[in-house]
């Protein structure tokens, strides 16, 4: 079994709860937090985001393996996945390869993700590394709009957790964002 990473290559170009919809819901008159409104913003998504496996508006990612699978398909760390843009790995040699896209199939309607051979190919040989493969995708819900609300009310419930300076109050805001989040975890199996 192959080891597997992940990050984000292009970051998404809007977060799905906008710095004036979590000022409102924390009730912050001003404008004077508005930088820390916005981190608390990311930082709450990205918080979801692994507590999911999901990646909330679309961005660009990449999943470095340590080599092709022996069996079976590539899974992609973050859902919905909704194209491949590249594979590429360092061969035998050492040389960096592409491989060719008719050599695979996403199947993107799975939960995770899976990048499986098509009919007739078969994966090539990598270098004995830790980053000899490399898929690049892309993955989201789209824009802010077409994230599901249940997600985007638990960013605000993070964010207040976050900006809450009583624990046991966050700690509340925290369990109410993971219930709201549950239905929507992707389990690797």
């Amino acid at each position: 079994m192959s080891r597997q990473s992940h990050a984000v290559v292009t970051p998404p170009s809007a977060e799905p709860v906008s710095v004036p919809e979590v000022q409102t819901h924390l009730r912050i008159d001003s404008d004077a937090d508005e930088d820390l409104v916005s981190a608390l913003a990311v930082a709450a998504r990205e918080w979801c985001e692994a507590a999911t496996n999901r990646q909330f508006c679309t961005a660009t990612l990449c999943s470095k393996l340590s080599g092709f699978p022996s069996e079976g398909a590539i899974t992609l760390p973050r859902a919905p996945a909704s194209a491949v843009t590249s594979i590429t790995y360092l061969d035998s040699a050492g040389a960096s390869q592409t491989l060719t896209p008719s050599a695979y199939v996403l199947a993107a309607d799975l939960a995770p993700a899976e990048v499986s051979l098509a009919p007739g190919a078969s994966w090539p040989a990598t270098a004995d590394r830790p980053d000899a493969v490399t898929v690049t995708y892309t993955a989201g819900y789209g824009g802010p709009a077409a994230v599901p609300q249940p997600l985007r009310a638990a960013i605000l419930l993070k964010c207040q957790a976050l900006y809450d300076r009583d624990p046991k109050e966050a700690e509340m805001l925290e369990q109410a964002a993971r219930s709201l989040l549950g239905p929507y975890r992707v389990h690797y199996f």
